[in-house]
């Protein structure tokens, strides 16, 4: 993305993880918290009762269709935190290389926010 070398990659990349770690693994553990949550939620409020739902009928094709419904639940929960995910750390990424921040999907403060001074 901007243009350099392998080796000069690496030791930019090194440099902006050494400045920016505490952010990253914050905004990961939280976005990973409530998406891990959210998964949570989804199974116990919507795959348990399915699932016991599909058992009571008796059917494997049935069961075999709860399950599968679950399984596509939690994959579109994980893809959206994923996602959500990549889109910080590239907000994170622009401001930290070029100061910036594209105020149409982020407001400064919030970005800057995930900067404190050391």
């Amino acid at each position: 993305m901007e243009n350099i070398g392998p080796i000069e990659a690496i030791r930019r990349s090194t440099d902006l993880l050494k400045r920016t770690w505490g952010e990253q693994i914050v905004g990961n553990f939280s976005i990973g918290l409530v998406f891990g949550l959210l998964t949570l939620a989804a199974i116990l409020l919507v795959g348990v009762p399915l699932i016991a739902l599909a058992a009571a009928t008796g059917s494997v094709v049935i069961m075999v269709l709860a399950i599968a419904i679950v399984v596509l639940l939690v994959a579109a929960i994980s893809l959206i935190g994923s996602a959500l995910n990549g889109i910080y750390v590239a907000a994170l990424y622009r401001f930290a290389t070029e100061n910036a921040v594209v105020d149409q999907y982020f407001s400064p403060e919030l970005v800057q926010g995930a900067f404190r001074p050391k």
